[in-house]
């Protein structure tokens, strides 16, 4: 009985694990206060009062080729870059403190874009937003 629960119990863990690790090309690692971030087919964002580290969204092409992507950001403090991944990783913008964008970008050929906010110190008073058109 207790080898069947200790199985049955790895099993669980195992799948638990899978869930949770996903299956995206890349994953999100940092430490923030007063984040919050969304993630839809279409579009994405973040938003924090401190952060340091990268979040990734993951976003899907718009019906037909060559969509692109109005993004939108501003930095009250530190630096972050930006990359964007449809097939090969490449820095898409980056944003040093108190600076400001708004702009298209594309066309993304990739059915799937993966956007990779990155900071290498802490940032504050951050607003990233990414729009699939």
């Amino acid at each position: 009985m207790k080898k069947a629960f200790r199985i049955l119990l790895a099993a669980a863990t195992a799948v638990c694990l899978l869930c949770l690790a996903g299956c995206s090309k890349y994953s999100s690692g940092f430490t923030a206060v007063g984040c919050v971030h969304s993630n839809t087919a279409h579009s994405a964002f973040l938003n924090f009062a401190h952060f340091q580290g990268h979040m990734v969204f993951t976003l899907k092409r718009q019906n037909g080729t060559g969509s692109q992507m109005k993004a939108s950001a501003k930095l009250g403090t530190g630096s972050a870059t930006v990359y964007y991944d449809d097939g090969e990783k490449k820095e898409l913008f980056s944003l040093g403190a108190g600076e400001e964008l708004d702009s298209v970008f594309g066309p993304f050929e990739s059915e799937t874009v993966y956007i990779i906010v990155e900071t290498m110190e802490k940032c504050t008073d951050g607003a990233f937003r990414f729009d699939m058109e």
